[in-house]
């Protein structure tokens, strides 16, 4: 009787520090703001599916996927093993219920046992001998206490199950125990049941130490993972969570303290498992700045994880993170790519507090980079970033055949050109080259007088009561025109109105101008007959690919001009590598490190093109500085999807 007496008290012992532990995170998390994006049933279970089971991210990083899958997937299995180490210790013929008592279950029990010690060492070799710069700052400690208890726990499992081989009278632990039934032979007979004792308590204790050393550090993950997928943001990455600028109740905006965040957000930091996937590819970490998207979770969990029992008996407040924890650049240096978001297994938001963060910095404590400063009060008072006069947003209309919905309401589009495409000499190149093909097309388009900024710079910027003013004005002007659809050049405009509007009250259909170029093209609107021979490699913007998930357009249409070698760039897709001037970084000195736009530039040239592609004035932009900066400008250019096709365009070219 002594056995299961002994059991069941360090059980309950350790079960007791791990739900005390538990209970502290949950008193943690409730500090945090009301999160209130539900997601569905069906789409929370196609989620856990996805996400937890097949471990879908994981896998973007194909040798850390093997491991951890099996690892994952071996735990999972081998619960019932659990089961039976408990019913041992009451009776030494305990089977697992229904199932147990079968070859299939043996079977299955020694394959993960020995799938689990293989991740295990694979895990091992990765963190001792590969050591990828991604796990610097990492608990290398908490790591490798895990993966020695995980070890531990598979091979005394296998002494026990080589002990049940011998001593059983049931013929399926011989069948199915083809791993223990070696063991057992390369153990004296004698001694098995004394080593199978002796690995039962340490197996035992193993798992009980587990459980109590799991609330302590990363491994945590395991019980928040699953709810922070199931609560993962829905729909549009791009889009940011509106303020609601009018609760007098609101003290602070933005965040700056633990209780300043959702507490979704909050729980990210949990669902962390310092892989440091998302600082491997943020661009600002890359070429050698203080932004580290690990950290940004790591450093907000640490610095109240420490403190917590002080903190929440009220001897304590919580910390400010940029007084304690980050410094002001660490947040201003983010583009808000989503590189970080489109890495992270666990589905963690970093951009949505990276903005929080700004919106303090900006609207609380009126803390903001002297240039971007000089960029918001152009916004407030000419409605552009470049402090232009409004009075001449489309002044370079003037010797074009160019009508405006003002004057034309029967127009079917509205062409919104944004504010690069309107003040930018070389984007406005971009802007007359889509206008020209419409035309070609027979399009019944036509431009808005009214059109100010989105306010996509000044929301990123943390300036959200900017941001709400200038869209505002824009619904209010858009909705005087119901039904028309919006054709956009700027991925940034693009996000804006299509995913962030609608919270305001605007809700438009929005075409991006890669999607509209690829519907003429379908519709046989257009005809590309001219062949561009040119070796042209594309660039995936963030707001277009990553945020919006449009890929396909742009190349369908690059594949359709005659004449042009198209190439990738290692990175593509939705591993693209920002042109570093989205996040109102567009408007903000880069002083530390390299430059994004020279970094992306550089991986551009690897592919030896003669131009470089891409769709979203941002990029044409950045990749014209960087060219030029490169010296490159007699073998490498950049140009717009759009003035691509104008160039195939024999009718194009010679209007």
């Amino acid at each position: 009787m002594l056995k299961p007496i002994l059991v069941v008290s360090l059980s309950i012992i350790a079960f007791s520090i791990f739900f005390r532990s538990l209970f502290i995170f949950f008193k943690l998390l409730k500090k945090g703001k009301p999160h209130h994006e539900i997601p569905s049933l069906w789409q929370a279970f196609k989620d856990l599916v996805i996400m937890v089971i097949a471990q879908k991210k994981v896998f973007r990083w194909p040798y850390a996927g093997v491991f951890h899958i099996m690892i994952f997937w071996g735990f999972l299995v081998l619960t019932t093993t659990i089961v039976e180490m408990y019913g041992e210790a009451f009776s030494s013929k305990f089977v697992f219920p229904i199932i147990g008592g079968t070859t299939y279950l043996a079977f299955s029990q020694d394959l993960f046992s020995v799938l689990v010690l293989i991740g295990v060492i694979m895990a091992a070799l990765l963190r001792l001998v590969a050591r990828p710069k991604r796990f610097e700052g990492s608990d290398h400690v908490d790591a490798f206490v895990i993966l020695g208890l995980i070890s531990t726990i598979m091979l005394t499992l296998l002494v026990m199950h080589a002990h049940r081989v011998t001593e059983s009278e049931f013929s399926y632990y011989t069948q199915g125990f083809f791993v223990s039934k070696h063991v057992a032979s390369l153990l004296p007979h004698d001694i098995l049941p004394f080593a199978s004792e002796v690995a039962y308590w340490i197996h035992l204790g193993c798992i009980l130490f587990f459980l109590t050393w799991l609330p302590r550090g990363k491994h945590l993950h395991l019980v928040s993972i699953i709810p922070n997928v199931l609560l993962r943001k829905h729909g549009n990455r791009g889009k940011l969570s509106t303020m609601n600028l009018e609760d007098e109740n609101v003290m602070t905006f933005g965040a700056n303290k633990w209780d300043d965040f959702k507490w979704k957000d909050l729980l990210d930091t949990f669902a962390c498992m310092e892989c440091g996937r998302c600082t491997s590819v943020c661009p600002a970490n890359n070429t050698g700045k203080e932004l580290n998207p690990k950290k940004l979770h790591t450093g907000i969990r640490y610095a109240v994880q420490k403190n917590a029992q002080n903190i929440l008996s009220g001897k304590e407040e919580f910390p400010a993170i940029l007084e304690n924890t980050f410094s002001e650049d660490f947040f201003w240096q983010c583009t808000t790519c989503a590189a970080c978001v489109e890495e992270c297994p666990a589905t963690n938001e970093h951009i949505d507090k990276i903005i929080e963060v700004r919106r303090y910095m900006t609207l609380s404590e009126g803390k903001i980079k002297p240039e971007a400063r000089q960029t918001l009060k152009s916004l407030e008072t000419q409605y552009n970033p470049f402090s232009l006069s409004h009075a001449d947003r489309f002044a370079w209309t003037k010797n074009l055949n160019v009508s405006f919905i003002e004057d034309n309401p029967n127009a079917e589009y509205i062409y919104w050109v944004g504010c690069f495409g309107c003040f930018d000499q070389r984007n406005q190149k971009v802007t007359q080259s889509l206008i020209k093909i419409m035309q070609k097309a027979g399009v019944s388009f036509a431009l808005l007088k009214e059109e100010r900024c989105t306010g996509d710079t000044a929301r990123r910027l943390g300036n959200e009561d900017l941001y709400q003013s200038l869209a505002m004005k824009n619904i209010e002007t858009l909705n005087k025109y119901p039904g028309k659809k919006i054709i956009t050049q700027c991925p940034h405009c693009f996000n804006t109105i299509q995913n962030e509007y609608p919270d305001l009250g605007g809700k438009f259909t929005v075409i991006h101008h890669t999607q509209f170029l690829e519907k003429l093209l379908q519709e046989k609107k257009i005809t590309l007959s001219k062949e561009v021979k040119k070796r042209l490699v594309y660039h995936d913007s963030c707001y277009l690919g990553r945020h919006n998930q449009i890929y396909a357009a742009p190349r369908n249409v690059l594949k359709e001009v005659p004449g042009v070698h198209f190439m990738e760039m290692e990175k593509s897709h939705s591993n693209s590598f920002c042109c570093g001037g989205g996040g109102g970084r567009m408007v903000m000195e880069e002083t530390e490190g390299k430059r994004v736009n020279v970094e992306r530039v550089e991986q551009a040239a690897l592919t030896n093109p003669d131009v470089i592609v891409s769709n979203c004035p941002f990029c044409l932009s950045m990749f014209e500085d960087g060219i030029k900066t490169k010296d490159m400008m007699e073998k490498l250019s950049s140009k717009d999807l759009a003035e691509i096709v104008a160039e195939s365009m024999d009718s194009v070219e010679k209007s």
